[in-house]
C-alpha cells in the first residue's frame, strides 16, 4: 500500500508544481488544451476538443479527489496579496 501512497503523493506534487508554473488553474487548463510540454503526462494528448474535455474532466476530478478532500486549495494568490489563508470550500460546494 505504501507504494501506491507514495505514487499518489508524487502525482499531487507534480500537479501542484504544474499549477504553480502555469500561474493559475485557468492557465493550467489552457496548457492542457494546448498539450504543452509542461503538462503532466497523465493529462497530455489533447488533440481535439473532445479529448481536451476528457482530460479537463480527469484533471478536475484529480484536484477534487486528491487535493480538495485533503484540505489543499490549489487556488494561487498573488505574492503581494495581504491574504494569508484561503479556506478550502470543498465541503460547502461538493458535500451537500
Amino acid at each position: 500500500m505504501k507504494g501506491k501512497q507514495q505514487r499518489t503523493k508524487e502525482q499531487v506534487l507534480e500537479v501542484l508544481i504544474f499549477i504553480e508554473a502555469a500561474g493559475s488553474l485557468p492557465n493550467a487548463l489552457q496548457a492542457i488544451r494546448n498539450d504543452a510540454d509542461s503538462v503532466p503526462e497523465r493529462f497530455r494528448g489533447a488533440n481535439s476538443e473532445r479529448s481536451y474535455e476528457i482530460l479537463k474532466g480527469k484533471f478536475n476530478e484529480f484536484i477534487r479527489e486528491h487535493l480538495c478532500k485533503e484540505g489543499i486549495n490549489p487556488v494561487l494568490l498573488p505574492s503581494n496579496s495581504n491574504i494569508t489563508f484561503l479556506p478550502n470550500t470543498f465541503a460547502k460546494l461538493f458535500t451537500t
